[in-house]
């Protein structure tokens, strides 16, 4: 038997208290013969027997665990599942590894034959109900996440952006570019490591009323202060309240992502006219 599992999944925005997602899977078997001409199996998800991970809901149209197939040659079979992360006490990051997607069997004459997709880790999550505006939610924690400064939605971030804009075209590292030969930021969390790359960067610097010192690489990641040679990376001097709308917006960007400690991320600056840093 030939048989192929695809499986995706699909995480809401975060705003629960238990985390949930939907699975959804694809089973076809493409050509059989002999004694599995006519096959029967099982199917069932990564969240079975694991419910201090995960567990699988049996909400109406919602698929239950170790299900009946009729694994006929023919149009695939398609299953969904709405899962939710198990019971996490606050502060609690839970790893979904190796268990997001399905797995089957097939009854083979004399020696069922298991498929256990979820087991290949080629879907990946994690759950969290750290301290975030959208509450707890879980994300593709190897996904692509990014912070975005939009001139065009945000125009008191005006100078930042064409700031971050210009840094990221210009620096040998290209720090933050998705494009060929960038290379993504890492966040930090830890508030005196943050306030020590600023004041690397900005070291000697004056400002007057109403301005600030502006770096980038942005100093909530590895690459500020000392973390980029002092030939990759930059400052400028902006108005104080455009720093700050930056500030505002970046931590709504780590929120939405869920970007953790030393997560990768990439930054995007948008101007007035729409071009794109990358």
């Amino acid at each position: 038997m030939d048989v192929a599992i695809r499986s995706s999944v699909e995480f809401p925005e975060g705003n629960e208290t238990t985390p949930s997602w939907d699975l959804d899977t694809d089973i076809q078997v493409t050509r059989a013969w002999g004694t599995l001409e006519t096959a029967s199996g099982i199917a069932w998800t990564g969240c079975y027997n694991n419910s201090k991970i995960c567990t699988t809901s049996q909400l109406a149209d919602s698929n239950a665990e170790s299900e009946s197939l009729n694994l006929a040659v023919g149009p695939a079979i398609s299953k969904w599942y709405t899962q939710y992360v198990a019971e996490m006490p606050f502060n609690t990051v839970r790893d979904l590894y190796g268990h997001l997607g399905a797995a089957i069997q097939v009854n083979a004459p004399g020696n069922p034959v298991l498929l256990i997709d979820h087991a290949e880790n080629t879907l990946f999550g994690r759950c969290d109900n750290l301290s975030n505006r959208f509450g707890a939610g879980c994300v593709d924690q190897y996904g692509f996440a990014y912070v975005s400064y939009d001139v065009r939605d945000n125009p008191t971030v005006k100078e930042v952006a064409e700031h971050v804009f210009d840094s990221i075209r210009t620096l040998p590292s290209h720090w933050g570019s998705g494009a060929i030969g960038g290379h993504p930021l890492n966040r930090i969390t830890d508030a005196a490591a943050i306030d020590n790359n600023r004041n690397i960067a900005c070291a000697g610097v004056d400002t007057k009323e109403g301005e600030s010192c502006d770096e980038y690489p942005l100093a909530s990641t590895i690459q500020g202060g000392n973390g980029a040679s002092s030939d990759d990376r930059s400052i400028r001097i902006v108005p104080i309240n455009t720093n700050n709308s930056q500030g505002g917006l970046t931590s709504a960007y780590y929120d939405y992502y869920r970007i953790h400690n030393l997560d990768d991320f990439y930054v995007q600056a948008i101007l007035e006219d729409g071009s794109t840093a990358w």
